[in-house]
């Protein structure tokens, strides 16, 4: 944590549904902070936003191109510059519909205090267009209505595209009801074997007692209730388990049983670590509904923890501890054993609360766990990143756990389709000729030019990085740490098995490649013959007819 005490804004790790508010929050703190030290400097206050920021969020100044050279004599506000900027960027364009829709939507939470509920609602009001005069009101609450209760899904897509006024609105409505009956009759009219618009469906009635019918025999009165049950003693025919009639079986098997599974064998089921699902024989004689015991998965105390696949070992705001890696939690908890002990070895702590309004609840249990205090702070595996998530301590717990996206943020949790993915391990350096040398002629006199790079989706960003090492692993690139003179963007193709190809746009880089020229042999020079030697040159006297040996001489024979 900085000196200011104004963490770092993680934004790759912040949900992308609260990462406005939580831009806002983090630009008031900064603010302030200027405020408080007196920084009134356009350039040192944009130079403190980026350092408090952290690597992050420099990252995304730099890259939407957010940070502009100062210029003394215009006298710019390059702070003000990169917040709207920036501001633009985690804060995408609002919806006064839909933002009205979550206002009406915000409900009171299970045992939140009135202040906190009234702030949630100012928040949101302040995001809202409520009209300027009685009129513009009106309009926009009847628009809301029509949109929340009546347009389909397919016709609130297109309303909520742009902000529309109440005609525009009640017109597409109007148009879109129209061209709904038109389909039908159209659709309807095309059936030439009835004469009947199709516009309705039989509905087949349900039993009266279907609710009571027992699914282990057939009979009614006693529905799901296996203590009353007939069939509880007895064996099925069809697939030998008991508990149920061969009419009401709802086994797969159609082949007979083995000849060796009789009466002396019965049949027993594999091992699991799950408990029996029991029935209570309570039952309301009023409502006749059945009440089940949930799955409860046995969690064993003398399960040595540290020998377990799913533990791992982290470094939890500067202390190591072994959490369990659990998929099927939101939260993170420390049982209160390993609370005393990171609080006793002065650990890392942001945030530290006894008060909190988040109800925790375990597996297949009602019952709310007992938060002791919640805390904010780093934690990291080895050769991991570092990340910053909060956490809650639970009393009376078993084992401390990190949850679902914690762990896929570690990189220790991996869910897809993606996972038995082979990949290339070892990989062998791209193949080329050997003592060649290929040398390039570079113009001294063009300048250098560093072109922007162009804006990657964030979806690909995993895959077009993956690409990278592997060719800086086959020798195809080479790793530069130091400022280069000419910078080309990359360009991501898409390929139609799903994979993508990256293509380096080269047309600037190659205006300072001088061309050289070479001699190339062509078909014609080899479809032409050697020319025939001539005589070697020898003296002749003097002729009597001088000139006609001469010009022998000059022309050959």
């Amino acid at each position: 944590m900085s000196d200011a005490g104004i963490k770092p804004f993680l934004c790759e790790s912040i949900d992308k549904t609260v990462i406005r508010t939580e831009w806002e929050k983090w630009l008031r703190s900064l603010e302030l902070y200027l405020a408080s030290e007196d920084i009134t400097d356009a350039v040192k206050k944009r130079n403190k936003l980026l350092h408090l920021g952290g690597s992050q969020l420099q990252e995304v100044a730099y890259s939407i191109g957010a940070i502009e050279a100062y210029n003394s004599d215009e006298n710019d506000d390059v702070f003000k510059t990169i917040v709207d900027k920036l501001s633009e960027y985690f804060s995408p364009k609002q919806n006064s519909t839909f933002e009205r829709h979550i206002f009406r939507s915000i409900k009171k939470e299970e045992d939140e205090s009135f202040n906190k509920f009234l702030l949630k609602v100012r928040q949101q009001a302040k995001r809202c267009t409520f009209g300027k005069n009685e009129k513009e009101a009106t309009e926009i609450n009847m628009k809301d209505k029509i949109i929340d209760e009546w347009a389909p899904v397919e016709l609130k897509k297109k309303l909520l595209e742009k902000g529309r006024a109440l005609d525009e609105v009640i017109e597409l409505c109007q148009i879109h009801e129209e061209i709904g009956k038109q389909s039908k009759v159209m659709s309807c009219s095309s059936d030439t074997g009835s004469n009947v618009l199709l516009t309705e469906v039989n509905k087949v009635g349900l039993h009266s007692k279907q609710s009571d019918q027992c699914l282990r025999c057939g009979n009614f009165g006693h529905a799901n209730n296996i203590q009353l049950c007939p069939a509880k003693e007895l064996k099925c025919r069809r697939c030998g388990f008991q508990g149920h009639f061969a009419r009401w079986c709802k086994s797969k098997q159609t082949e007979k049983r083995p000849s060796t599974f009789t009466a002396k064998t019965p049949y027993k089921r594999s091992r699991s670590k799950i408990h029996y699902v029991g029935e209570d024989s309570d039952s309301d004689s009023q409502t006749q509904i059945s009440k089940f015991d949930c799955f409860k998965v046995s969690n064993r105390a003398s399960m040595t923890f540290a020998m377990s696949d799913d533990m791992i070992q982290c470094l939890l705001g500067g202390v190591w501890l072994t959490v369990l890696i659990d998929s099927g939690s939101k939260a993170n908890i420390i049982r209160d054993k390993d609370w005393e002990f990171i609080s006793n070895s002065n650990a890392v702590l942001w945030d530290l609360t006894s008060e909190t309004t988040d109800v925790l609840k375990s597996y297949a249990s009602g019952n709310p766990l007992e938060i002791k205090c919640k805390f904010v702070t780093t934690i990291k595996i080895p050769d991991g990143s570092e990340i910053i998530t909060p956490f809650y301590v639970v009393n009376n717990g078993d084992v401390s756990l990190i949850g679902k996206e914690t762990a896929k943020q570690l990189g220790v949790l991996k869910l897809g389709l993606n996972i038995n993915q082979i990949q290339a391990t070892n990989l062998k350096p791209f193949p080329k000729t050997k003592n060649i040398v290929i040398k390039l002629s570079i113009d001294p006199y063009v300048k250098p030019v560093r072109q922007p790079a162009r804006r990657i989706p964030i979806s690909v960003e995993e895959e077009v990085e993956s690409k990278l090492n592997e060719a800086l692993e086959s020798d195809i690139i080479e790793g530069v740490t130091e400022p280069s003179a000419w910078i080309s963007p990359i360009v991501i193709i898409f390929k139609s098995s799903g994979d993508i190809r990256i293509c380096v746009d080269m047309r600037r880089a190659n205006l300072a490649i001088q061309r050289e020229k070479f001699v190339k042999s062509c078909r014609d020079c080899l479809l032409v013959s050697q020319p025939n030697k001539h005589p070697p040159m020898t003296r002749h006297k003097f002729p009597d007819t001088p000139w006609q040996c001469l010009a022998l001489d000059l022309l050959g024979p």
